[in-house]
């Protein structure tokens, strides 16, 4: 990625209020760890933030800061209240298993993979 589109996603997060963080199914390391490294950005930046996963995390990831945040049930996502949706380490954003719940607007940033385009 280049300087603005880095740039395009920043002010697209500093512009909203509340944030989810999601990335696919059966994560791994890279995907627990991106998630949480988003996460924390954005608690530094003092916005309201869930994390989402359909799956929980593997137990050796719990030293990672944030991951005692993840969620792993859709009832605890208040989808309504979302102003982004934020996509690490996901190739399609079927594989979050939330592609459901969001509204148009809402269209998520997604951040990772190769085959993954950001739409800013």
């Amino acid at each position: 990625m280049d300087k603005e589109i880095y740039s395009q996603i920043l002010n697209k997060i500093k512009l909203a209020e509340r944030i989810l963080i999601t990335t696919h199914e059966n994560p791994d390391g890279d995907a627990i760890g991106s998630a949480c490294a988003m996460a924390e950005l954005i608690a530094r930046i003092n916005k309201s933030y869930y994390i989402f996963c359909q799956d929980e995390p593997e137990a050796s990831l719990y030293f990672l800061s944030q991951v005692e945040k993840i969620k792993v049930n859709l009832i605890d996502i208040p989808f309504t209240d979302l102003d982004l949706v934020i996509a690490v380490d996901c190739s399609r954003l079927q594989r979050s298993r939330i592609e459901d719940e969001i509204k148009k607007e809402q269209l998520p940033i997604k951040i990772g993979r190769a085959s993954c385009r950001e739409r800013v």
